[in-house]
């Protein structure tokens, strides 16, 4: 679930695609030298290229190479600042998917993941604006103003259309598993609400499992994939963030480990000697980073409760 692992070949195929399109219009031309050097090009990624991806795009090899590794680097990285400038690119892969219905697994997926650029963006520009008080420490006052970003852009948007048949049909789900049904609305934040969401990597169904972690928790994939099944899929969500919850004793941090990885969240807490996911914050992902926040901001502005008291 961590989206360094989640980017492959077609998600780059259609920012690649997206770049294409744009520069048919100067107007909307998206500015790939600008992109490649920049400090997150510097030190390149060595990937397998595929020659079909090269196709028809007009750009070289090494352009794609260029290309490949600043947005894989920018997405592992722990810098907002390297995710910014790649909005515009992922916003047209984005409007290049949902205008294909066969790609309506991808759009699901990447319409979530479409908010890390955007938030980077206001982030970066409210750290900019706003003096730091020097009685409060510096990383809970930057984790603070992320939430409150985060929270402004949910609070004016409305759910998506399936929560209002979901919500109610899975938060019993929840509560049976001892689980606090206001955590159902994590669908919003992996899926959108779409039991058909399909990450490049294979993640798939509303709370988006890999095919290891959902035979973990009694998935079978075939003949048909439970994953898809938005009830069977709710439960091993639950019975996942239990067990995250009970190790870590706490929702920030194990949404923390179901985003980025239980290992790495308990190695991170180990090696700071830190307790909190504010804790750890600076040394996780950029993905990671905001995927917490984010759910925070979900569950306050859907069910009017703080995701930390739960």
């Amino acid at each position: 679930m961590n989206l360094y692992r989640l980017l492959n070949k077609r998600v780059l195929s259609f920012l690649l695609i997206a770049s294409t399109s744009a520069g048919s219009a100067q107007e909307h031309a998206l500015d790939w030298q600008q992109l490649f050097s920049g400090p997150v090009a510097q030190e390149m990624l060595q990937w397998e290229l595929d020659p079909t991806v090269l196709s028809g795009l007009g750009l070289d090899v090494q352009a794609m190479e260029r290309m490949r590794s600043a947005l894989m680097e920018a997405l592992a990285s722990g810098s907002l600042e390297a995710l910014a400038p790649l909005r515009p690119y992922a916003e047209q892969a984005l409007s290049l998917a949902e205008a294909d219905p066969g790609w309506r697994p991808f759009a699901a997926w990447l319409r979530q993941r479409l908010d890390y650029f955007l938030v980077a963006e206001e982030v970066i520009k409210e750290r900019r604006q706003a003096a730091r008080p020097k009685t409060m420490p510096p990383q809970i006052l930057k984790t603070e103003r992320d939430y409150h970003v985060w929270y402004n852009k949910i609070a004016n948007r409305n759910p998506p259309k399936r929560a209002r048949a979901f919500v109610p049909a899975l938060k019993p789900i929840f509560r049976a598993e001892n689980v606090p049904e206001e955590m159902v609305w994590l669908a919003e934040v992996e899926s959108s609400f779409d039991p058909a969401a399909e990450s490049p990597a294979g993640a798939s169904g509303l709370y988006q499992f890999m095919p290891a972690t959902a035979e973990r928790f009694g998935l079978v994939l075939k003949p048909q994939d439970d994953r898809l099944d938005p009830r069977k899929s709710a439960r091993a969500a639950a019975q996942y963030l239990q067990i995250l919850h009970r190790r870590f004793g706490s929702w920030p941090l194990a949404l923390a480990a179901y985003n980025c990885g239980e290992g790495r969240v308990g190695r991170l807490l180990k090696k700071s000697g830190g307790k909190t996911f504010n804790d750890i914050a600076p040394h996780l992902p950029a993905e990671t980073r905001m995927y917490v926040p984010k759910m925070r901001a979900v569950v306050q502005v859907r069910e009017g409760v703080d995701l930390r008291t739960l």
